[in-house]
């Protein structure tokens, strides 16, 4: 499973865009990480093949259907705030 926490601005973008596209925040999310991972690799060498291999595995979770619902990771990160207190 993969997390990804992002500003609210761009999250508020990400709803509207997905809104616009008829389409879920995640799998746009996904879509556009996907295509810039790959515009960086195609220009660039500055990640380790540990990372790249890092990013690809996450990739392959999220197109298993194995990413978390931001409402989720909103849901847990409030309950991890209120327990920290």
């Amino acid at each position: 499973m993969a997390n990804l926490h992002i500003s609210d601005e761009l999250d508020a973008e990400l709803e509207r865009a997905a809104g616009l596209l008829g389409r879920s925040k995640d799998s746009l999310a996904e879509e556009a990480i996907s295509a810039r991972l790959e515009e960086h690799l195609a220009s660039s060498d500055s990640f380790t093949d540990e990372e790249i291999a890092k990013l690809r595995r996450g990739l392959e979770q999220l197109n298993r259907g194995e990413g978390i619902s931001m409402q989720d990771v909103d849901a847990k990160f409030e309950r991890w705030r209120r327990e920290r207190g």
